[in-house]
């Protein structure tokens, strides 16, 4: 009987990867490229680079899709893009990448509050999924970076993030 039962497991589950219209993007972490509740749409491959920063708090609404890049393309709601320069990128992903996690979860846990990914060089990485704490400190460095131009208008939806989240 046990056979029975991880043969059957296995031919459904080989079944469901095979198909083409089955998506599994009803939960946090669960699809990277999906248009959908969480990570709205992901860019387009002409865009050969940005970090996307989600809140993972829960929500009734969708909340924004930051999209930091040196290239400036179309979003939609709740997607909000911040366009940098290339230099000013370039410190912005400094910084991220000095910031990530020794270890990121693919599982969503509840005491994750922000999710910072990149894409580069054709590969997409989840560099961090913060607890409060790591993402008020992570907020509060972006807001100390030199150039990037924190007081220009762009950044403005993004400031409320650290308020939102109750930082100190």
């Amino acid at each position: 009987m046990k056979s029975f039962i991880s043969t059957s497991t296995l031919l459904f589950l080989l079944l469901i990867a095979q198909s083409p219209n089955v998506e599994a993007k009803n939960f946090p972490g669960a699809s990277l490229s999906a248009d959908d509740y969480f990570y709205g749409k992901t860019p387009d491959r002409s865009v050969k680079s940005w970090i996307r920063i989600i809140l993972l708090t829960p929500r009734s609404s969708p909340s924004p899709v930051f999209l930091i890049s040196p290239t400036k393309f179309d979003v939609r709601p709740p997607q909000i893009l911040i366009d940098l320069t290339r230099a000013q990128y370039m410190r912005f992903v400094q910084y991220s990448r000095a910031n990530r996690c020794e270890l990121t979860s693919k599982k969503f846990l509840p005491s994750q509050v922000l999710e910072v990914t990149e894409y580069s060089n054709e590969h997409t990485q989840i560099l961090c999924k913060m607890s409060l704490p790591a993402a008020c400190k992570y907020l509060r460095g972006i807001g100390v970076l030199p150039d990037i131009g924190w007081m220009e208008p762009k950044w403005q939806f993004f400031k409320r993030v650290r308020t939102n989240l109750r930082c100190e």
